[in-house]
């Protein structure tokens, strides 16, 4: 049986699933390990576009912020949810013969050589489709839980619009 495992929604076809999901989002589950994890993602993602000369534009659709439903998640800002946290970085360790050293990567910096033109609106403001959608269609920004399809065509239209102005075809 497939199962996709969303932190966010508690959604279960069978009690070990359930179980399963408690236990990682008790033990797992947290900004130390996911936020390196996004940082490290969207870098070897853009590192491959542009290894095999891909045209490309990335941005967030929704940050899913633990303890709220959908309509209530925030934009993340990277740089500020890494250095809030004092997060810098998976830990590491070196040994030689007799000792074993632990260390700290600093993301930060990983997170600066991330394409602030081709990352949609880095490190702003409303900087997502979500918070994007709430201010140009505000009150129709849903159907239901999933965003309206007025608000995919404003946001497709903002995207040409984007790709456009800073020239990302040529």
């Amino acid at each position: 049986m497939r199962f996709r495992l969303w932190p966010q929604v508690q959604h279960f076809d069978a009690p070990a699933q359930e179980e399963f999901w408690k236990l990682y989002v008790q033990y797992l589950w947290n900004a130390e390990e996911y936020l390196p994890r996004y940082v490290m993602n969207v870098l070897q993602l853009e590192n491959f576009f542009k290894a095999h000369n891909i045209k490309w534009l990335m941005f967030n659709a929704f940050y899913q912020t633990p303890g709220k439903n959908p309509m209530d998640w925030e934009d993340l800002n990277v740089r500020d949810e890494l250095q809030k946290l004092n997060l810098h970085g998976s830990p590491y360790t070196i040994s030689n013969d007799k000792n074993r050293y632990a260390h700290q990567y600093n993301y930060v910096p990983i997170w600066d050589t991330i394409d602030n033109i081709r990352f949609y609106k880095k490190d702003q403001p409303n900087n997502t489709f979500k918070s994007f959608m709430e201010k140009k269609n505000p009150g129709r920004a849903y159907y239901g839980w999933h965003p309206s399809p007025e608000s995919h065509t404003l946001w497709a239209e903002e995207l040409f619009r984007y790709i456009n102005e800073y020239k990302l075809l040529k």
